[in-house]
């Protein structure tokens, strides 16, 4: 066995005990770690990093909800004359429910109501 083959063995040896270290820790891995890990086999094996995104990347895309699925959300809750003003992942919805007139701040990722303002009766 030559001196290089054990240095080898040690450095997996460690990176082994570090990560099942940390595992019975209960250490949780920060969400851009997640392409971290060992692996091991009868062949040998080897240390892997995956950082995942790079630098510039803003994170997950949404799935923009169309005018017509925005529409039918405000529908299904009673409001009436609904107008959608704007494009993109918040959104201006102006609509009349129980005879007033709201500005609403419309998240289109999650379908949720952000804001909601009454402006006129």
């Amino acid at each position: 066995m030559t001196r290089l083959s054990t240095v080898s063995r040690a450095g997996r040896a460690l990176a082994v005990a570090l990560v099942l270290g940390a595992g019975a820790l209960g250490v949780a891995a920060p969400a851009q770690a997640q392409g971290f890990g060992v692996q091991v086999g009868p062949n040998g094996g080897g240390i892997y990093v995956n950082p995942g995104r790079g630098p510039g990347d803003r994170g997950p895309r949404c799935d923009i909800m169309s005018d017509r699925e925005i529409e039918r959300f405000f529908r299904s809750r009673e409001y009436r004359d609904i107008s959608v003003r704007g494009r993109g992942p918040v959104v201006t919805v102006m609509a009349r429910q129980d005879g007033w007139y709201y500005r609403i701040e419309f998240d289109t990722c999650r379908g949720r109501i952000i804001d909601r303002e009454r402006v006129r009766r």
